[in-house]
């Protein structure tokens, strides 16, 4: 009996972070209720460009948030200390190799411009494989500020994520990213055509980078925490494809100015919070993820109390002692 009203009390406050998951969610609703409608599924044009409008709306309202968390700024110093070194290596050998190869660049002049937007793209995968912590860090400090109870979800999840290092993350980022180097290749061939031909790469490279930029900031979320496979994470984004389109444009767009410009990364990261929190609160997905996710804490809760209850000399079984026992074998 001793171990049965044990057991449930040590069940009364997982009933309690239960309901207050519950009603976070339904604030979260709230939260976003001004918003438009949900286009998450976007089936057509008209669709698609409402759920891009919807995903800028998402970006500028992240951004506001994210300057006025001051927890958040105080870690962007971190951020950009570790961006900026990569930064500077980026531009400077993209400098000498405009150099040398001027001649190149007079019959392609669509390549500089290509650069202007690869940079920052690539300045961001390397830093966030090469220092995760300063990155992730942001996440976290919009997610603590815009939902309690999501952020001491997902920070659980993320904690079990073993780290890797950052140049197999690199290594798997080009190898996830050959259509994307591919299509590159294309425009830049493009750009030989007079006049047209470097402004139609230079805006095409935009797209490019906004597609793909949109995996680099949630990754947080889809491979630290939810622990999605290429496979997984290539479906979800899809789901979501205008959405995160919508919301990885305006950072696109701003950090394609030189130096200056990807340091935006940094807001784009924290905004990426408010993007999550609106998916998360309609996702099926996330939900089933989040029920496992709570059996398994409970489970391992549950292993670390039997240990405790036998070390304390309690049966399980019928909740005497094993003083107890002893005595009653002995009469």
């Amino acid at each position: 009996m001793l171990v049965g009203a044990v057991d449930r009390l040590s069940i009364i406050p997982t009933q309690a972070l239960d309901m207050r998951t519950r009603f976070m969610d339904k604030l979260q609703e709230q939260r976003y209720a001004h918003l438009p409608a949900s286009l998450d599924f976007p089936g057509g044009a008209m669709d698609a460009a409402k759920g891009i409008l919807r995903g800028i709306g998402f970006a500028v309202w992240g951004v506001v948030s994210a300057l006025q968390n001051p927890r958040l700024m105080k870690d962007y110093t971190q951020f950009a200390k570790s961006m900026g070194v990569v930064l500077l290596a980026l531009y400077s050998a993209a400098i000498v190799l405009l150099f040398f190869a001027l001649p190149i660049v007079v019959f392609v002049p669509g390549l500089a411009l290509q650069l202007l937007a690869l940079i920052p793209y690539w300045a961001i995968s390397i830093t966030k494989s090469r220092s995760p912590v300063s990155t992730n860090l942001l996440f976290f400090d919009e997610v603590r500020e815009v939902n309690p109870s999501l952020y001491r979800e997902l920070k659980d999840a993320s904690s079990a994520t073993k780290g890797r290092a950052w140049v197999s993350g690199v290594k798997d980022d080009v190898h996830r990213s050959w259509h994307f180097t591919r299509y590159s290749l294309l425009l830049l061939a493009f750009s030989i055509v007079p006049v047209v031909g470097p402004i139609v790469s230079f805006f095409g490279q935009i797209v490019l980078v906004t597609n793909r930029l949109g995996w680099n900031l949630l990754s947080v979320y889809t491979q630290d925490c939810r622990k999605m496979n290429y496979r997984q994470q290539k479906d979800w984004m899809r789901t979501y494809r205008w959405l995160i389109f919508g919301f990885t444009l305006p950072f696109a767009v701003l950090t394609s100015v030189p130096f200056v410009g990807p340091l935006l990364m940094g807001l784009a990261e924290g905004a990426s919070v408010h993007l999550v929190a609106h998916i998360v609160s309609r996702d099926p997905g996330h939900r089933t993820w989040r029920d496992h996710h709570k059996r398994e804490k409970r489970a391992d809760a549950q292993e670390e109390v039997i240990p405790a209850l036998s070390a304390s000399g309690l049966s399980a079984r019928d909740g005497t002692t094993t003083r107890d026992t002893t005595a009653l074998s002995r009469s």
